[in-house]
């Protein structure tokens, strides 16, 4: 079950996954340690991959991270969160060369697509196995399938290998202090992460050099190896065996995937080599171990496949150059430093590039920089997980990445603090090391030349802090004694100030304060001034650093400040002096608001002339010391006013203006005097009265002096004041609707109006308003208005109310027409009026305003008439109609197949007057009820319902059809064996209305999965539930048929019978490769190889099994001679000159040898 879902999710994630030219990837985790958040304690994992832009886009769609070896989770589903194309930027224009991109030169370009998971928890804690399978926990992603043009790897084909990827991290137990595991939930640990993109296009010919340029939020330690690429995953994971370890093409191996010896700096994660010229695609697999406290609590993987290509050179067939970047150290280590925590490290670092592209032009060279104690910003030092933050800009403000051509320069500085001195987890650990990668590159296409320096450092701690900067000891009149000093640059929030006190110079000091930083000033209070106490220094330590030694020994300074303010309010005569007490030889200076008083002594001790307001006094010693304190300078609170009105009012024709002064502000009491407007003085008097119209002075002055004036202004109206009363009578005889508007005018504005029946009782009043007044409800009979202005000058009138003579009457309202067709508005009704005050007005509830209405529709109208004096009277009639005509339109059958025309619809009525008449949209008309409708297509209908009136209603229907039928079919693997019938291939259709039957052809087999294929093409059809059709073909490939040959050309027989010298050599081909063979020679011990050696006479059988298990077999007999070699030695018998030795000792004797068998 387990391998079938997975083929599942690989068919539904990624459809033909052989195109999608998978490059690699990374998994990684994050850890929620915000104690804040919702989802405190959990995990969110990422999981990026990336891709050659020459195959097909990988899927937006959720993938799944299969877990091993926990109990309770198997999954975790990573969502699509973006997808980007890192293919180099580059200079298309100068280099003359295209550069790649997804969209219009997808060869060789590389996109990154990333998948994030929701926040989730892992309960438990990892478990500790004996095997590596067994040990931690193990998350993985796996995808058929790899790229055949990859140049390290051994694969089955060049165009479509079955061999796949497994991308992996791991996460194992961390043992606390007494041994025992630490839970997993929650979270305590983030993965390391990578802060380098990967780096894939690469030109040949040239250094090369690069950084993964991991780190970790932790500070755990990590390392940095090679290791194996896995195919895809099928069943239990357990590597190597399963996913297995894709076998390497010689020369390559896992240490070595590189053409050009490549290098792996296991502490930076530096990847160089010195030059490779040989182009290709190669896969490289990264692994980062990272230790807390010594112990492996995370491995993270990453898979990249970098193209080597054969970048075309610059004009005149010059090869483009990688930048030169500085060394930011000196020898013997340029690229590392050791230092002690607090040292403030900076360096600048310049990248140049001499190339010059054919128009003269330089290359611009960028600078980039990464690394996990870098500010996210590049510039603010506390935007990093644990600052202060390293900062790079390029000295005058700007952030990475810049350029420049030729030549780019860029700024590093870094504070260092006890911070970054890591103690992980109590294990002891007091040091950390950091690494940046300072990454240099031209804009050549297509691909960019690229140095990159890896620099290293490493924080100690440090032995002992420099002494503090004591700047000042105040001695304030209440006897407080007040110490204030500057940080050093190690500062941090670990250090404490110590200050310690004696009444001598030479001591005994004792310590009398502890202040921790940020704190830089301390008030001791006099209650805690050690008696005599005079001389006062201090000393800071911090957690990553001893006791420093103490600073300058200061005395303190005492000095008192007088003041004197200012007069009048807006005057400037204040006054502050200065009395230094202190017995100290030391000349001072003097300041207000930082700027020196440049009089001579003792004159500088006085600041005159000054305005209100808050000024800050600086004694100074002209060394390291100066003291400020404010002082305030006040003066009269508000400045001297008159407080009166400045204008007087009297009624038309008078002269009774009364005026009352009042002072305010300044400094009391006060005096006053009145002038009129000749400035003739006539009062010294608050208070004036009997003023006619015209102008008049007060002045007034205060305690100190100060005096101020005002006018008043006494005005008389130029319009006495009017009513101008309208009467408008009782409209309907018998009523209260009389009213009378009151219109005053003239004097002051605004005005108040009473009203007054005939016995003289207050009926309304009103405030002061400056509109008419209308008292209103009013009946037969006499009335007052009473009219008072602002300065209440008043007039008065007496008025009468009349009304008409007879009533008004709605003598009868009759219908005259009533409504045959629902809904029309056709009725028609009449009314007769007599009595009130004509001419009359009608106002039906429809709008209209005849004495007959036309246009009613049915139910209760109301109608009313109004009389010349607006006096109304109301009515209403009632109007029939006919039930309003009533439709159900009801859908029998939609359509079934996409496209068809079997649709069949129904529809009946009620209301009106039957009989009825259906009219469809389609043409056609029925007379039935219910009427029916048939071999409609896919869509909208209307049908018109007429009765025996004429009277219509229009109705709708929809006739739906389902979606088109569409069926996909997929080879999911080969035939394992030549002739063999075990391809496997998935059909998926979708639309049409389901369930959906699947017929694969030409032998019948039933499923949309089928693993009983043959070779060749095999046609599927899909049949709906409805009968609809469709139909796909697939192509199940196989491979080529195994084939081994004895070589008989190879072939070497035994010389001798029972001699063990023959030998036989076997050639395969076909299958697939790599082979496996196996001689029939030896029962307990067969030959393996490909060479059988020290063979008897006899036959021999090689049996050849290929990598997906297919067999093929020769046999061969070997012999020896025939017959047992024999030999006989005859001498010749006689001698007449030559046969018999001639004489003795001679050895000229002649035998003749024969041999056979």
């Amino acid at each position: 079950m387990r391998k079938f879902i997975i083929l599942l999710f690989v068919l539904f994630s990624f459809t033909h996954v052989k195109a999608t030219h998978i490059m690699g990837g990374e998994i990684t985790w994050e850890c929620i340690s915000d104690p804040l958040s919702p989802d405190y304690g959990k995990y969110i994992f990422t999981m990026k991959l990336y891709r050659d832009c020459d195959g097909t886009t990988l899927s937006t769609f959720a993938q799944t991270i299969f877990v091993h070896n926990h109990p309770s989770i198997n999954t975790i589903s990573v969502d699509w969160v973006s997808s980007t194309d890192i293919s180099p930027d580059c200079d298309v224009t100068n280099s003359g060369n295209a550069a790649l991109d997804c969209v219009s030169n997808p060869v060789g370009a590389v996109e990154e697509y990333i998948y994030q998971s929701q926040p989730i928890s892992l309960p438990g804690s990892p478990p500790i196995g004996a095997t590596p399978t067994t040990n931690g926990w193990h998350f993985t992603w796996d995808s058929c399938c790899r790229n055949g043009a990859i140049s390290n790897l051994t694969l089955s084909s060049t165009t479509n290998p079955s061999e796949g990827f497994t991308l992996r991290a791991s996460m194992y137990a961390y043992l606390d202090a007494m041994g025992l595991p630490t839970p997993a939930e929650p979270c305590f640990d983030n993965s390391p992460l990578f802060n380098e993109s990967p780096k894939t296009i690469i030109c040949t010919g040239y250094p090369f050099s690069y950084t993964h340029n991991a780190s970790d939020l932790e500070m755990d330690s990590l390392r940095y190896n090679w290791d194996e690429p896995l195919d895809d995953l099928i069943g239990a994971y357990n590597p190597p065996l399963n996913p297995v370890s894709i076998p390497w093409l010689p020369p390559y191996s896992a240490n070595s995937p590189l053409p050009g010896n490549p290098t792996l700096n296991q502490v930076t994660g530096e990847i160089s080599y010195f030059s490779a010229n040989t182009a290709g695609n190669f896969v490289t697999v990264v692994r980062v171990d990272a230790y807390k406290c010594g112990q492996l609590v995370a491995q993270i993987y990453r898979e990249i496949q970098a193209v080597l290509i054969a970048c075309p050179p610059m004009g005149g067939g010059l090869s483009n150059n990688p930048p030169t970047v500085t060394q930011p150290f000196g020898p013997p280590t340029p690229y590392y430093t050791s230092v002690p925590a607090g040292s403030f490290i900076s360096f600048n670092v310049s990248a140049t590039d001499g190339d010059i592209y054919s128009n003269g032009s330089l290359q611009d060279v960028t600078l980039e920089i990464t690394g996990g104690q870098l500010a996210s910003d590049y510039v603010t030092t506390t935007a990093c997980a644990n600052p202060p933050c390293a900062t790079f800009t390029n000295g005058a403000g700007l952030t990475p990445p810049f350029s420049g051509p030729g030549i780019v320069n860029g700024v590093f500085e870094w504070q260092t603090a006890c911070s970054h001195v890591a103690t992980a987890a109590g294990c002891g650990a007091t040091s950390n090391t950091y690494t940046f990668a300072i990454k240099a590159y031209d804009d050549y296409c297509p691909a960019n030349a690229i140095t990159i320096a890896t620099v290293t450092v490493e924080v100690t701690t440090a032995a002992s802090l420099p002494p503090p900067d004591l700047q000042c000891v105040f001695l304030d009149g209440n006897g407080n004694v007040t110490l204030d000093w500057n940080h050093n640059s190690t500062a941090t929030n670990s250090t404490v100030y110590h200050i310690y006190a004696s009444d001598n110079v030479g001591g005994p000091y004792n310590l009398i304060a502890d202040v921790n930083y940020p704190l830089d000033d301390y008030v001791i209070p006099a209650s805690s001034v050690p008696s005599g106490a005079n001389y006062y220094y201090l000393t800071n330590e911090s957690t990553c650093a001893d006791e420093s030694f103490p600073s300058d020994t200061i005395t303190p300074i005492e000095f008192q400040i007088t003041n004197t303010n200012v007069s009048c309010w807006d005057d400037s005569d204040g006054y502050i002096s200065i009395e230094v007490l202190s017995n100290m030889l030391s000349p001072f200076s003097y300041y207000i608001d930082g700027v020196l008083n440049p009089n001579p002594a003792p004159y500088d001790t006085v600041f005159a002339g000054l305005n209100p307001g808050t000024y800050n006094i600086t004694v100074s010693d002209n060394g390291s010391c100066e003291i400020t304190q404010p002082i305030i300078i006040t003066a009269p609170g508000f400045p001297l006013q008159v407080l009166v009105s400045d204008t007087m009012n009297t009624c038309f024709g008078q002269n009774l203006g009364v005026a009352t002064a009042t002072g305010a502000g300044g400094t009391p009491p006060y005096s006053y005097e009145w002038f009129d407007q000749s400035f003739v003085s006539f009062s010294t008097n608050d208070s004036v009265s009997s003023l006619s119209s015209g102008s008049y002075y007060i002045e007034i002055e205060d305690a100190n002096g100060c005096d101020t004036f005002t006018t008043v202004q006494v005005i008389s109206p130029q319009a006495p004041l009017t009513g101008s009363p309208q009467l408008f009578g009782v409209a309907c005889r018998g009523d209260s609707t009389g009213y009378i508007v009151g219109d005053a005018g003239g004097s002051y504005a605004p005005y108040k109006y009473f009203w007054l029946d005939n016995t003289g009782d207050t009926i309304r009043s009103t405030g002061y308003i400056t509109s008419r007044d209308t008292l209103s409800g009013l009946s037969v009979g006499s009335y007052d208005l009473h009219v008072y202005d602002a300065q209440d000058c008043f007039i008065s009138y007496s008025l009468s109310i009349g009304e008409p003579a007879t009533h008004l009457s709605i003598d009868s309202l009759v219908t005259v027409q009533d409504i045959a067709c629902y809904g029309d508005s056709i009725g028609k009704a009449r009314m007769f009026v007599s009595g009130g005050m004509p001419n009359y007005t009608y106002l039906w509830d429809n709008g209209e305003t005849t004495l007959i209405a036309s246009q009613l529709t049915s139910g209760y109208h109301n109608v009313s008439v109004t009389d010349a004096w607006g006096c109304m009277r109301e009515d209403s009639v009632y109007i029939n109609e006919n039930a309003e005509i009533q439709s159900d339109i009801t859908v029998v059958q939609t359509v079934s197949c996409y496209g068809g025309n079997d649709g069949i619809a129904s529809i009946s009525s009620t209301g009106g007057i039957p009989a009825y008449t259906y009219f469809w949209s389609n043409g056609h008309t029925g007379f039935n009820m219910p009427d029916t409708a048939y071999n409609l297509i896919f869509g909208s209908y209307y049908v018109t319902t007429r009765d025996v009136l004429g009277c219509e209603v229009i109705d709708s229907v929809d006739i739906s059809q389902p979606d088109p039928l569409t069926m996909e079919a997929s080879q999911l693997a080969w035939i394992s064996c030549y002739g063999a019938n075990d391809g496997l291939a998935y059909a998926y259709a979708q639309g049409g209305t389901a369930p959906y039957t699947f017929t694969w052809m030409p032998n019948g087999q039933q499923g949309d999965t089928i693993n009983t294929l043959t070779p060749g093409v095999h046609t599927v059809t899909v049949i709906d539930a409805r009968g609809c059709v469709a139909t796909d073909t697939v192509t199940i490939n196989e491979p080529p048929q195994l084939f081994v040959n004895i070589d008989d050309n190879q072939t070497i027989l035994a010389y001798c019978i029972g001699v063990n010298t023959a030998s036989l050599t076997a050639i395969a081909s076909g299958g697939t490769p790599g082979y496996s063979y196996l001689w029939d020679d030896n029962l307990v011990a067969p030959q393996t190889t490909l060479t059988a050696s020290n063979l008897l006479a006899g036959v021999y059988t090689i049996t050849v099994t290929d990598s997906r298990g297919c067999v093929a077999t020769d046999t061969r007999d070997i012999d020896t001679l025939t017959n047992t070699m024999a030999a006989s030695a005859n001498s010749l018998v006689q001698y007449n000159g030559g046969y018999y030795v001639s004489c003795f000792g001679a050895n000229d004797g002649q035998a003749i040898v024969n041999a056979w068998g």
